[in-house]
């Protein structure tokens, strides 16, 4: 298991979690993924996502506190924002 603070709740077959991780990997950013069945929801997901719908992506803050986000276009947008402007911000 690594140390990353950012963690892929998803499905295999999603095209919506295929779109985050490519985000992710493509931005050398490390994570964790936990793919989850489907047709069998683990209780802990639809505690954190009601309607049980991946993915999810878990990011922990500098305090160690758990915060979701939902939606893939979300999570291009958090990591363009977060990560990738960071990189290249010396060179404005």
């Amino acid at each position: 298991m690594n140390n990353s603070s950012l963690t892929l709740i998803s499905h295999h077959l999603c095209p919506f979690v295929q779109r985050a991780a490519i985000a992710l990997l493509e931005n050398n950013i490390t994570f964790q993924r936990i793919n989850i069945n489907r047709q069998d929801k683990p209780n802990w997901l639809l505690s954190i996502s009601p309607t049980g719908k991946v993915p999810l992506l878990k990011v922990l803050d500098s305090f160690q506190k758990e915060n979701f986000l939902f939606e893939s276009v979300a999570f291009c947008k958090y990591i363009e924002e977060t990560y990738t402007l960071k990189d290249t911000e010396y060179l404005h």
